[in-house]
This record gives C-alpha cells, structure tokens and sequence, in this order.
C-alpha cells in the first residue's frame, strides 16, 4: 500500500564506521524492531554485539537470524529482565557497551491501559534503569524508541512515553559530555508485533471480518526497515540529544489500511470480507500527532529527521516525580500511579 509519501532509504551513513570499534546494546532484541535493528547492526561488524530479552525464544531466534544469515558470532544474547537495576548494571559494568538502543516496554493502547502499573515499570522505569547503566559505564549513546503517542498524550501508553521523552532530554542536559540521549518517535510501525496491519492478517486468515475502530481513524505509518533506518540516523546525527521525529507524510485511515489489505486477499472466486466498526477504545485518539503546540522542528543532517525543540523539563521536579512512581509501582497502587502520570 502506497504511504503517501516516499519510502525512508535503508541506507545509512555511519560516520566513522561507529560500530566496528564499539559494543552494541539492543535491549528488546527479541521483539519485531529490535531484531531487525540487531540484523542491521551486525552488517557494520561490531566488536561485539549484546542481544538483551526477558524472553527466551524470541531472544534464540534474533541470535540464530544474526549467526546464519551474516555469519557473525560475536554475538552476546543475555535473558533477563530490563527492569532489574541490579542485573543491568552487572550486564553493562562486564560488557561495557558504548552504544545502547532501548526497544523494550509497553507498546499498546489496551494493555497499558489495563496495567497502568506494568506500563509504568515496563516502559518509564526500565528507561531509567538502562540510562542509569549507561552512565555508570560512560556509554557514548543512548537511544530510546518512542511514539507519537507521546503527543499531547491521552491514555497511559503515551504518558509514559512522554515521561520517557522528558527524562531523555533530562538526562542530556545533566550529563553534557557524554552519553548522548535520543529519543525517537515512531508511527504506528507496519508488521510489528500487535500492529494493525498484523491483525488484519490474522482476520483475514481467519475469513474476517476485519474490526475497524472509526471510519474517520487515522495513523502515520512506518515500516520496520524504515524504523531501524531512523534509529540508526538518530544515534549518528552530530550535536547534542534530545528527542526527533521523522516526516512521514500524510496520516493514513486506518478503514483505507483495511480496504487495501482486502482486496490484495480477495480473488474473483472469493467475496471481498466484511468490515466492522467497533468503537474507539479506551484512551485511543481519532488522529495522532507529531509534534505539540509547544514544540519546533529544526533541521538534521539527515533530510527527513527533525530535531524536536520543546521546553526543558524541570529536573528537580522530574527526579522527584519519578521517584514517587517507582514507590506507587512497588505498592501495586495502579489508581495512583494513573493519577501521578497525568
């Protein structure tokens, strides 16, 4: 399907070669984008590549992906929980990594919803742990998948990812030489785990229909190589950290996503499948933003990579704030946590 806008190259220019000579992270190297962005570090032939999951399988399959397809074996896959200060810090204090990508936490509207106390955990206090990490070993960068959802934010997914947002910036200012942190928001990413382009599969495979939430629902959509690209491009842009955003075009409805999909499944023999509209869910936007009404774009090295100018986050308050969360999230306090978050 057509996206409304030209594909983001898969090329990147990496200056210096940054990943012969260094140790790479990818925390969440198990799931849809982080094991393709593991695949697409590895090309570069790292020093030595540190695989980090909580989950086995996924874990074994990125590490297996890697080995056969490139042929590379200094692979380091590690199962364990992001979100243990003590763990992670044994992790990177004997691997040293000198370049972090974090794709772990939280990535869905109903389930954080849901779980305000896991989202919190998962996403806001796995991203504290990991940055803490790397500053403990003098890591170079840090870089942090995040989401539109962060705009202007409605439910507790796109609060934590603001939150997450905030403290990279923080954590920039605080720490001038090094590491750098980034923070990158991503669309709706086609064919990620949960997505909706792979839930329409999954309806269409089971003979539809296929649930629509509004007819008006829209999203900016990124595919996965595209992701990795923009990752990869945030952690090589020069200057200081803080949060970007990429053009991606015209939002599209996600009722056109579904029509597409359907008839690239139907034949002449098959009726087209059904459409069903069930009604936004809790906390879900119509329309997703980019950028806030308090924020500006200015320009990268990379022509569709925007840095995001926004206010600082006072650092007193943030601190302050993140570590009542960390004490709501220990009681189990969900009816709290959602309070504080907003």
């Amino acid at each position: 399907m057509a996206l409304g806008r030209e594909w983001f190259s898969r090329t990147v220019t990496l200056n210096g070669a940054w990943a012969e000579r260094e140790t790479v992270l990818v925390a969440g190297a198990g799931g849809s984008i982080g094991s393709q962005l593991a695949l697409r570090v590895a090309r570069e032939r790292p020093r030595t590549l540190v695989l980090v999951d909580r989950s086995e399988e996924p874990l074994s399959r990125t590490r297996g992906a890697v080995a056969e397809e490139l042929a590379f074996s200094r692979i380091v896959p590690i199962v364990a929980d992001v979100a243990e200060a003590r763990s992670m810090r044994r992790i990177f204090e004997l691997h040293r990594p000198s370049i972090v990508f974090h794709l772990a936490g939280y990535k869905h509207v109903p389930l954080s919803e849901s779980n305000p106390v896991d989202a919190v955990r998962d996403n806001v206090l796995t991203s504290k742990v990991l940055a803490d990490a790397a500053v403990g070993v003098g890591a170079s960068s840090f870089v942090l998948a995040s989401s539109d959802k962060a705009v202007h934010p409605s439910n507790v997914l796109g609060l934590t990812k603001a939150l997450c947002e905030q403290m990279m910036v923080s954590y920039d200012r605080r720490f001038e030489s090094r590491p750098r942190f980034v923070a990158v928001r991503l669309g709706n990413v086609l064919g990620s785990s949960g997505s909706v382009a792979r839930i329409f599969s999954r309806q269409i495979a089971d003979g539809g229909p296929l649930t629509v939430t509004d007819a008006e629902m829209s999203r900016y959509l990124i595919t996965i190589p595209e992701a990795v690209t923009l990752l990869l491009e945030a952690s090589n842009c020069t200057g200081r950290g803080g949060v970007f955003v990429a053009d991606m075009g015209e939002p599209v409805k996600i009722v056109d996503l579904a029509r597409h999909l359907i008839g690239v499944a139907s034949s002449n023999d098959t009726p087209p499948l059904e459409i069903e509209y069930i009604g936004a869910r809790e906390g879900e936007k119509l329309h997703e933003e980019l950028v806030a009404s308090d924020e500006r774009l200015t320009r990268t090295s990379h022509p569709r990579l925007f840095k995001v100018s926004r206010p600082k986050p006072d650092l007193l308050t943030l601190e302050e704030r993140l570590r009542e969360l960390e004490r709501l999230v220990s009681l189990d306090d969900g009816a709290s946590v959602r309070r504080l978050l907003q």
